[in-house]
């Protein structure tokens, strides 16, 4: 995929506490092709940030794993402490932009541990939160795939939402897609007041997992229907971002 920066206009309201008062914006879903050379990813990331924000984006979103190739052979190698490199261009992109920034996410080294971790930039450069992924993919099907994401990760425990003058945003990595309860518990933040709580303690009725495809077109055509349902499963939207 050639690396691009699509924006589109997102209309924003109030719906089960997650949005507030109607207002339009432009969002950037920033897509871009990942290889082996950290430098070159955070260059392209920056280029791209600043196109979507001259075509008019307040918000951009960067994709997974955008610094790094996906993988667990991958995440120490090019893991890093908050804030290191990344971050410090990310700072920089959203201050020079003028714009809000969900950074992804990068291999975060803290205490010995890895995440998988997504840093939010507000206008002014400044980090507003750190949402580090909580379901991680584990996957065992004899003969077909294996796939452990625990074997090098470790889960974070904390929901993640922060505000704009457009609307609240509740942040997740990936696999957290598939715990529809994540986003109800998203949704239901400003009257239950869960920001911030471990999300193991919330009493959760329904449980996903999947095989992923292993061409890229089943890939797509399998996050396609997972964005359709989305709506269905939380009374909220979802947008979305990966890299290929």
């Amino acid at each position: 995929m050639a690396a691009q920066a699509e924006a589109g206009v997102i209309k924003s309201f109030h719906k089960h506490g997650v949005f507030c008062v109607p207002s339009e914006f432009r969002l950037a879903v920033v897509q871009l092709q990942v290889g082996g050379v950290k430098a070159d990813n955070l260059s392209r990331a920056k280029r791209l940030v600043k196109e979507a924000a001259a075509r008019g984006a307040a918000t951009c979103v960067l994709p997974e794993c955008f610094n790094s190739p996906y993988g667990t052979s991958f995440f120490s190698q090019y893991a890093e402490r908050i804030p290191g490199e990344s971050t410090e261009l990310l700072s920089e992109a959203a201050r020079e932009n003028q714009v809000y920034l969900v950074g992804g996410s990068i291999p975060e080294e803290d205490g010995g541990k890895l995440y998988n971790s997504c840093i939010v930039f507000g206008p002014d450069g400044k980090i507003i939160l750190k949402h580090r992924k909580i379901h991680l993919f584990d996957i065992d099907v004899p003969g077909k795939i294996r796939f452990q994401e625990s074997e090098t990760l470790s889960p974070g425990d904390t929901l993640s939402m922060f505000e704009t003058p457009f609307c609240k945003v509740g942040v997740g990595i990936c696999y957290d897609i598939r715990f529809a309860e994540l986003a109800q518990l998203y949704s239901r933040q400003e009257e239950e007041g869960v920001e911030g709580r471990d999300p193991t303690q919330q009493t959760l009725e329904t449980v996903y997992t999947e095989t992923v495809p292993e061409s890229s077109e089943l890939r797509e055509a399998d996050w396609s229907t997972e964005l359709q349902l989305f709506p269905f499963d939380t009374s909220g939207r979802e947008d979305s971002c990966w890299w290929r």
